[in-house]
């Protein structure tokens, strides 16, 4: 029997085959190309490896450090400018100077950059709790002083709008 191309049975597999092998060698072909060109990823891996292990031995050295970062960021989180206290304020800046001291003194890697960063940044949140601290003290002394200036004061009740008189003179001719 013949099928609708009118290619016998033999003649179809004969077709598939070669169709079958064609495809391999295609595939084949191009797998080969894309290989040779492409730098496989185990490359990469090594590299990748050995970026995880520096920074690991990095984040190692620097694990030490991370109770300085947190007692100075209690000692200002919980600093009240109010209370006038000395020792609090050189005690929280002995502990910026340390933690500054971090980057300068061990290593002067990114990593260590970030404790100077840190640094930096509790300082410009310790100034800006003393200036807060500072201007409501001033805000409330103002207001004190207002009060004592208009107790004195007698509030005068509306003044009534007279609508203008208006006098005639006579004219002398």
């Amino acid at each position: 029997m013949a099928s609708l191309l009118g290619l016998h049975s033999r003649e179809q597999r004969f077709l598939f085959g070669y169709l079958l092998i064609a495809t391999g060698a295609l595939v084949g072909l191009a797998s080969w190309v894309l290989y040779t060109n492409y730098r496989f990823p185990s490359v990469n891996a090594i590299y990748l490896a050995d970026k995880i292990k520096r920074e690991q031995q990095l984040f190692d050295r620097q694990q030490p450090y991370i109770a300085q970062l947190d007692s100075a960021h209690r000692a200002i989180a919980t600093y009240r400018p109010e209370v006038t206290a000395l020792f609090v304020e050189t005690d929280i800046e002995n502990q910026l100077s340390e933690i500054r001291q971090l980057y300068t003194g061990n290593d002067t890697t990114a990593f260590f950059r970030a404790f100077d960063q840190a640094a930096n940044f509790y300082q410009m949140l310790y100034r800006d709790k003393k200036l807060l601290a500072s201007k409501k003290a001033n805000a409330r002394l103002f207001a004190k002083q207002l009060e004592a200036c208009t107790v004195g004061v007698q509030p005068r009740g509306p003044v009534e709008a007279t609508p203008p008189r208006v006098v005639f003179l006579p004219t002398t001719p």
